[in-house]
């Protein structure tokens, strides 16, 4: 008889001579791939043996329609260290196959660290993987949808007085937060703030909100940061005197000056104000004070204003300086505090 002792160095030894001997199989594998600052990517990885080694391919539909070569494989036991060409960053895959062959999971190394996941093709545990994702590219889908629907811009008015300032989109994405069960909040936000707000929202979809479950996402991370600026949010309209006063001042200075509408909306605490060619779209959650607005909003109607053919560098310092000038003159101040407190000494 074996003793206890015996017994479990056994059973150790075996252990590690099963993991040891976990087959990589060629094929498909469906995942994820997470980067500091970067949405999650969909990835698929296609392993291929032969007599002469492992060969493959990492397909990123995000980064490009057509997948990375592997540039070299090494297995070692039940691990893989794929490395993948410059076009893709020279990146690197550290992964560890599950002992029931499966899944894998390991790092990604490419200008930041972050992990990467899958599943063999066709898996229920691809489907439960990939299940968040393909929730968020639907999303994203019906945004786009919304954001594609804007009809066309009427031609802004030359009279100051004329612009209106739209604020019906704030109180919306309040009530719809207040009703909203936790469990449903992205297909709320969806159905009763992005399919029922202005054109502004909708202005502001790309690049910006990106979808509902974008936003639910924010605003599950950052609840209390959001709670904390709906008062001032609901009292934008204290603004408006100033903003009114700016306008007319542009007007005096600027006689060819336009005004288009104003829309003050909520999204993901990531832009405080843009132009688009419906008007000036403000993210109001970027604001504690409505004292604040006039300046940004003075800065976006100077943006408004120009139209450069191009995107070189020289050009983006004459637009952001010339906003920052101008709207100085008709607001009173500006929003780039922290660039004017180095700038102006030196």
């Amino acid at each position: 008889m074996f003793r206890r002792t015996e017994v479990a160095v056994l059973l150790l030894l075996t252990t590690r001579a099963v993991v040891a001997q976990t087959p990589i199989e060629a094929g498909k594998w469906d995942g994820l791939a997470r980067l500091p600052g970067q949405s999650i990517m969909r990835v698929t990885i296609t392993l291929d043996s032969s007599a002469v080694g492992w060969t493959g391919m990492v397909l990123v539909p995000s980064a490009r329609p057509q997948p990375f070569p592997m540039s070299a494989v090494v297995r070692n036991q039940d691990s893989l260290i794929v490395r993948l060409p410059a076009e893709a960053q020279n990146a690197v895959l550290r992964l560890k196959i599950s002992s029931d062959g499966k899944q894998m999971a390991g790092i990604i190394e490419a200008q930041a660290r972050g992990t990467v996941s899958a599943a063999r093709a066709g898996s229920p545990e691809a489907a439960a993987l990939t299940e968040s994702l393909t929730r968020l590219e639907r999303s994203r889908d019906a945004a786009n949808r919304l954001a594609a629907s804007v009809p066309k811009a009427p031609p802004p008015s030359a009279n100051p007085d004329s612009a209106r300032l739209v604020t019906s989109d704030i109180p919306l994405f309040w009530r719809t937060l207040d009703r909203a069960p936790a469990d449903s909040l992205a297909e709320y936000l969806q159905r009763e703030y992005l399919e029922k707000a202005s054109v502004g929202v909708r202005d502001f979809i790309q690049g910006r909100i990106m979808s509902a479950e974008d936003l639910a996402t924010a605003v599950r991370s950052n609840r209390v940061k959001y709670d904390s600026v709906r008062a001032a949010n609901l009292d934008v309209v204290r603004a408006e005197p100033q903003i009114r006063a700016a306008f007319r001042k542009l007007k005096e200075l600027y006689p060819d000056a336009v005004f288009p509408d104003v829309y003050f909306v909520i999204g993901r605490f990531n832009t405080g104000g843009t132009a688009s060619p419906r008007g000036l779209l403000i993210g109001a959650e970027m604001y504690r004070d409505p004292a604040a607005l006039p300046g940004i909003v003075a800065h976006e109607l100077i943006h408004f204003q120009q139209h450069y053919p191009s995107q070189k560098l020289l050009e983006h310092a004459f637009m952001e300086g010339s906003a920052d000038f101008v709207g100085n003159l008709i607001a009173g101040r500006q929003i780039n505090n922290a660039a004017h407190q180095y700038g102006m000494p030196h």
